[in-house]
């Protein structure tokens, strides 16, 4: 029936009512395993730290097909786990906001082109999602997209 189709019969009730490796949320639903992966994909990405944005969770998830119910219980089991998620940014955003955009611009005029992502975080010793997210929230405070 494959992964889909069991948890379909879990959530509906017809069918066979079990999934390999499930787990049940505190509301008694069934979670896949796949939402525990991505759980533990960004307590890894943010144990120091203890803040993720939405955004974040967004680039865990890709092009996997997750449901409303489970991004919810996503994020109210990383909330439950003392993180935040989703909050503004504060002094530390800032800060690697600031040290992200002046290391691109060095390294603009030291390569002559466009410094890539990997490229900036290599510099300013940042994740890749890190700088991603601090090249995102400069670019919405520049056009004003973003608070």
């Amino acid at each position: 029936m494959g992964e889909y189709g069991s948890y379909f019969a879990m959530v509906t009730g017809h069918g066979s009512p079990t999934v390999r490796g499930a787990c049940t949320c505190a509301k008694g639903t069934l979670v896949r395993p796949l939402i525990s992966e991505l759980f533990d994909q960004l307590v890894a990405r943010h144990r120091e730290s203890r803040r993720i944005d939405l955004d974040d969770i967004a680039e865990v998830i890709g092009t996997r097909a997750v449901s409303y119910d489970e991004v919810d219980h996503l994020v109210e089991r990383l909330e439950s786990e003392g993180f935040s998620v989703g909050e503004g940014i504060d002094e530390s955003d800032v800060e690697t906001m600031r040290r992200v955009l002046e290391e691109a611009r060095q390294l603009r005029v030291a390569l002559g082109r466009t410094p890539t992502v990997d490229e900036i975080a290599a510099a300013v010793g940042k994740p890749v999602y890190a700088v991603r997210r601090a090249l995102e929230r400069a670019r919405g405070k520049v056009t004003g997209k973003r608070d």
